[in-house]
């Protein structure tokens, strides 16, 4: 039985963490302009990070790193997990991250990773999320 419920609470992470960087990478967000404002993260219905399909928006980017770590999760109703989220050149280079590494001990996780592309350079959203 612990087996069974182990393999359900993975399957729901892979689908979160699928449709949370689908939402990144194929969207605006919601509002489009969500990452203007000085409390923008009370606005926030949807937390896409491009201008168009997989083209990045340095000013949405710089916005979602700039979220504590607890309005990220909440914004992208993720508060049942840790999360370890990152932005990354092509040769895997951190360009930035936030939230926190997985230990060695967490018992689930799941990563997703997709390309976008920042003008003419592409690159790479991580997202893990653990338990």
């Amino acid at each position: 039985m612990e087996q069974l419920l182990d393999n359900v609470e993975r399957e729901e992470m892979e689908l979160l963490a699928f449709q949370v960087t689908d939402i990144f990478v194929n969207t605006p967000g919601a509002p489009n302009n969500w990452e203007e404002g000085a409390d923008a993260s009370n606005n926030i219905m949807s937390l896409g990070i491009t201008t168009k399909d997989r083209e990045l928006s340095p000013s949405k980017v710089q916005r979602m790193f700039a979220l504590n770590y607890t309005e990220l999760k909440k914004t992208l109703n993720l508060e049942r997990y840790n999360l370890y989220l990152t932005l990354r050149h092509s040769n895997r280079t951190i360009i930035n991250q936030t939230g926190f590494i997985p230990t060695n001990i967490s018992t689930q996780q799941v990563s997703v990773r997709r390309l976008v592309m920042d003008g003419a350079e592409p690159r790479e959203v991580g997202l893990i999320l653990w338990k």
